[in-house]
């Protein structure tokens, strides 16, 4: 994949996350998180591509697609919600260690994230 793949690849992420801001600030649940979810699905598709599965340059579209996911507030994308954190917590803890602020706010997250699950069963 050359440069301008990954220009684009930036792009289109920074396009999901600015829109998942503006759906937040608004308090809009429509077409716009539909939007912001295929962008940065594509964004995450891309960077697969070019770097490592497991490279820490993921994590930034995996954030932003669990929180476009958590923002759906649908029951049925729990486990792809999960599946994504802790895929992002499992790089970042290889990339900067576990003891770092940002692994222990991931590592916060996703319990957070089981306990809600385990309290609507």
């Amino acid at each position: 994949v050359d440069t301008k793949s990954l220009d684009i690849c930036v792009t289109v992420e920074a396009l999901a996350s600015v829109t998942l801001h503006l759906i937040t600030l608004n308090e809009n649940n429509g077409g716009d998180l539909v939007e912001a979810e295929m962008l940065v699905r594509k964004a995450l598709r891309i960077k697969e591509r070019i770097y490592n599965p497991n490279h820490r340059v993921l994590t930034s579209p995996l954030s932003i697609l669990a929180a476009i996911l958590e923002r759906k507030d649908n029951n049925d994308d729990n486990g792809e919600k999960i599946d994504l954190l802790e895929r992002r917590l499992a790089i970042k803890m290889r990339s900067e260690g576990v003891d770092t602020g940002d692994v222990v706010k991931a590592n916060m997250t996703l319990t957070k994230i089981h306990f809600d699950c385990s309290e609507r069963l």
